[in-house]
C-alpha cells in the first residue's frame, strides 16, 4: 500500500495524521533499531505504550523483524504489568517510538508459523496466560476481513478497544493492508457514549467494531457514513439489530483469542429472529462435537471446536495447558490441531451456527473475557478472606454485573478487599459488589452452588440527604443509572453496583443535566458529596476565533494529495445527503442558511489551484449555489448527475444544493 499510495492517510489520531509513506518509513527505522537489540523470530517485544500512531508504528516494526509484539496497556495495575513482563520475558520494552534511525536494511517476509503477537487473557489458575498467534493466522484474518467488510481506500475504520485486547487487531491490520484510514479513538475508558457517537459522526467513520454492551449504550444518531457495523463479545439481541442495522450492513462475529479474533461471522443481519454467529471465516473450520469428539446432528447442542488457519500456537510457556486445550484434529490432515473453546453451540438447518453459552467458569462481560478462577484467586489473596467465589448476576433486566462472594477469616472490610482487587485486576474484572457470607451454599457434590448465591443486599440505612440543588440532581442521576429508588449523598457509586460502563452513562446523563464531570472524576470521587465538590457547570465554548484565522493558502491535505497522484479524473469525487426542509421554507431562507453555513466552515470556501495548492477565501466570498425544482419526490438520477457536473474544485465550486 505504501508503495502505491504513499501520500494517502494511514492513521489519524486527533489532529495528527500519518500517511502510508510516513508509517512505512518510521516502521523500517524502528525495525532496524529493534533488530540491533536482539528482536527477531522467536523473540518478544513489549509495547508499554498508550494508543497513538507510535504504537501502531511499533507493532508494524516488530512484524517487520519477525518478532512478536506484546501490547501492554499502561493503565493496567502495576501488579498485572509486572506479571506480563516477567512471564513474557521480552528482549526489550518500548515506552515510546524513540528517535528515527537510518533504515537501509531489508526485511525478509516472516515465516507464517512464527509468532506475530502475544495477547494475555484471563486465566483460570489465577494468573493471565499469554496466547501466541502466528503470522499466518494474522494474515488470514486481515485478508478475510478486507473482503468480508469491503475495506479499501476511502474507508475509515475506528479503533476503539484497548490494543491489549486481541480484537484491536481486527481493526488495525485489515484497515492498513487495504489502504483504508485507521482512526484511533481517545482512551475508551474516558469516552462517554455521547462523545463516542459524536466522534463517529464527525470523523465520518465507515467501519466500526464494538462490543455488544457498548453499542447498546450508544445514543442513536444519524450516521450516514457508517456503512459496516460489527458486533461481538457477547450475545446480541434482535432489538439491538433492528435499531442499528437499518441503512448499513451489520455483522455478528465470534471467536476466542486462541483462534485469532474471529472464527465465524454472520451474513448481514436484519433484526428478524435470534442473530446467529454465522459460518466459518476463510481458512477456518468449526465442529460441533459431543463428549466423545463425535459430530452431533444438526439442531443438537454440542461443544464448539475450531481448526484451520486461525488457530494459535498455544499458550506461552504453558505446555500442559496448551496440550489440554489444543487437541489433534481427527477431521484434518496429519498434524492438524483444533482448539477446544468450552463454548456450546449448534448448527441450524440453514447452515449457520447458533451460540448457546458456556458450562464452565468463563464468561464475557461487556466484551471482556473473564475467568472466574482469576478473580477468585485475587480476592482470596487478601489476608481477611477465607474463600471467594464470583458470579454474573442480572437482578435488573439488562444490567449484568460481576458480584463477588466472600467468607471471612477474621475481620473483613469489603471496601478494603475491593481496593485490593483494583491493585491487581483491570477495572472490568473488579466485582461491582462484594457480599460477605458465613458459608457458601453447596451442591450435593460439595461444590459452590452459584445458582443459590444471594443477590447483594439493598442499602437499608436512611440515606444521607443532599445538601444543595447540585447534590439533589446528582443523587437522582446516581439512582437512575444504578436502578435504585434512592441513594444517599455519602454512598459510593461503585459499592452500590456501579462499574466503568455505568460511570460513562452517568457522565452522559450529567451533561444533559448541565453538569460537567469526567469518568475519571467519578472513580476518584465516587460519592455524590465528593463529586459535587469537583463538578462544573457545562458551558458553551465562547472563545473568539482570531480575525483572519482559517483564511489563505495551505498545503494539500493527505486525501487531496492522494487524489492528485491518481491517473484518473477526480473532479467529480463527491458525497451527497438528502435533507428534508420545512414546508414553508422560502428560497431566501434556504439560501441564507447555506450562506451562514459556508461562512462558518472554512473548508467549504476552498479552491484548488493547479492541483498543487489549496486556498481558503474569506467569509462572504463564496455564494450559496441553490437550485429549486418542484419534483414532489426525491431528486432523479439526472438531477443528481447535473449537480455533480457543476462541481469544480478549481473554480471553488465545492457544493450544490
Amino acid at each position: 500500500v505504501a508503495a502505491q499510495a504513499a501520500a494517502a492517510p494511514a492513521i489519524e489520531c486527533g489532529a495528527q495524521t500519518l500517511t502510508y509513506g510516513e508509517l512505512n518509513a518510521r516502521a523500517d527505522a524502528l525495525a532496524a533499531s529493534l533488530r540491533a537489540r536482539g528482536a527477531g523470530p522467536g523473540a518478544h517485544v513489549a509495547l508499554l505504550m498508550p494508543r497513538t500512531p507510535a504504537l501502531v508504528v511499533a507493532m508494524l516494526a516488530c512484524l517487520r523483524v519477525g518478532a512478536a509484539y506484546l501490547p501492554v496497556d499502561p493503565g493496567y495495575p502495576r501488579e498485572r504489568i509486572d506479571h506480563l513482563l516477567s512471564d513474557a520475558a521480552p528482549v526489550c520494552v518500548l515506552t515510546e517510538e524513540g528517535r528515527p534511525a537510518p533504515a537501509d536494511a531489508e526485511f525478509a517476509a516472516a515465516d507464517p508459523d512464527t509468532a506475530a503477537y502475544v495477547i494475555y487473557t484471563s486465566g483460570s489458575t489465577g494468573l493471565p496466560k499469554g496466547v501466541v498467534v502466528p503470522h499466518g493466522a494474522l494474515a488470514n484474518l486481515a485478508l478475510d476481513h478486507v473482503e468480508r467488510f469491503g475495506l479499501g481506500p476511502g474507508g475509515r475504520v475506528l479503533q476503539y478497544l484497548s490494543p491489549g485486547f486481541d480484537a484491536a487487531g481486527g481493526d488495525i491490520w485489515p484497515a492498513l493492508v487495504s489502504g483504508a484510514t485507521l482512526v484511533l479513538a481517545p482512551d475508551a475508558s474516558a469516552l462517554a457514549p455521547d462523545d463516542l457517537a459524536v466522534l463517529l459522526r464527525d470523523a465520518r467513520i465507515t467501519h466500526l467494531a464494538l462490543p455488544t454492551a457498548i453499542l447498546a449504550g450508544l445514543p442513536v444518531l444519524e450516521l450516514p457514513d457508517l456503512a459496516v457495523l460489527i458486533v461481538g463479545g457477547e450475545a446480541v439481541d434482535e432489538a439491538l439489530v433492528a435499531a442499528w442495522s437499518r441503512g448499513r450492513r451489520m455483522f455478528n462475529m465470534y471467536g476466542p483469542t486462541e483462534t485469532t479474533v474471529a472464527a465465524t461471522g454472520s451474513h448481514p443481519l436484519r433484526g428478524r429472529g435470534r442473530p446467529p454467529i454465522g459460518r466459518p471465516i476463510a481458512g477456518a473450520r468449526v465442529y460441533v462435537l459431543d463428549e466423545r469428539l463425535a459430530p452431533v446432528p444438526t439442531g443438537c447442542p454440542g461443544e464448539l471446536y475450531i481448526a484451520g488457519a486461525g488457530v494459535a500456537r498455544g499458550y506461552h510457556d504453558r505446555p500442559g495447558l496448551t496440550a489440554e486445550r489444543f487437541l489433534p484434529c481427527p477431521f484434518g490432515p496429519p498434524g492438524d490441531r483444533m482448539y477446544r473453546t468450552g463454548d456450546r453451540g449448534r448448527w441450524r438447518p440453514d447452515g449457520q451456527l447458533e451460540y448457546l453459552g458456556r458450562d464452565d467458569g468463563q464468561f464475557k462481560l461487556r466484551g471482556v473475557r473473564i475467568e472466574a478462577g482469576e478473580v477468585e484467586a485475587v480476592l482470596g489473596r487478601h489476608p481477611g478472606v477465607r474463600a471467594a467465589a464470583v458470579a454474573i448476576r442480572e437482578d435488573r433486566p439488562g444490567a449484568r454485573r460481576l458480584v463477588g462472594y466472600l467468607t471471612a477469616a477474621g475481620e473483613l472490610d469489603p471496601a478494603e478487599v475491593k481496593e485490593h482487587a483494583r491493585r491487581a485486576l483491570p477495572e472490568a474484572m473488579v466485582p461491582s459488589a462484594l457480599v460477605v457470607l458465613d458459608e457458601f451454599p453447596l451442591t450435593p457434590h460439595g461444590k459452590v452452588d452459584h445458582r443459590a448465591l444471594p443477590a447483594p443486599p439493598e442499602e437499608r440505612e436512611e440515606p444521607d440527604l443532599p445538601r444543595s440543588p447540585l447534590e439533589r440532581t446528582l443523587c437522582a442521576l446516581f439512582a437512575e443509572v444504578l436502578g435504585l429508588e434512592r441513594i444517599g449523598a455519602q454512598a459510593s457509586f461503585f459499592d452500590r453496583g456501579g462499574d466503568s460502563i455505568m460511570a460513562l452513562q452517568l457522565v452522559s446523563r450529567a451533561r444533559r443535566a448541565g453538569i460537567e464531570v469526567t469518568s475519571r472524576e467519578v472513580f476518584l470521587h465516587p460519592t455524590v458529596a465528593a463529586l459535587a465538590e469537583v463538578a462544573g457547570e457545562l458551558r458553551e465554548d465562547t472563545a473568539a476565533e482570531p480575525a483572519g484565522a482559517g483564511v489563505g493558502e495551505l498545503p494539500l491535505t493527505p486525501i487531496v494529495a492522494w487524489l492528485a497522484e491518481q491517473d484518473v479524473p477526480t473532479s467529480r469525487f463527491s458525497q451527497s445527503v438528502l435533507l428534508r426542509t420545512p414546508a414553508d421554507a422560502s428560497y431566501e431562507t434556504l439560501a441564507g442558511g447555506l450562506r451562514t453555513l459556508i461562512d462558518h466552515h472554512d473548508a467549504l470556501r476552498l479552491r484548488l489551484h493547479d492541483g498543487r495548492r489549496l486556498e481558503v477565501g474569506p467569509p462572504g466570498t463564496v455564494a450559496p449555489r441553490l437550485s429549486v425544482a418542484q419534483t414532489g419526490e426525491a431528486p432523479s438520477d439526472e438531477q443528481r448527475d447535473a449537480a455533480r457536473a457543476r462541481l469544480d474544485p478549481a473554480a471553488g465550486v465545492l457544493h450544490q444544493a
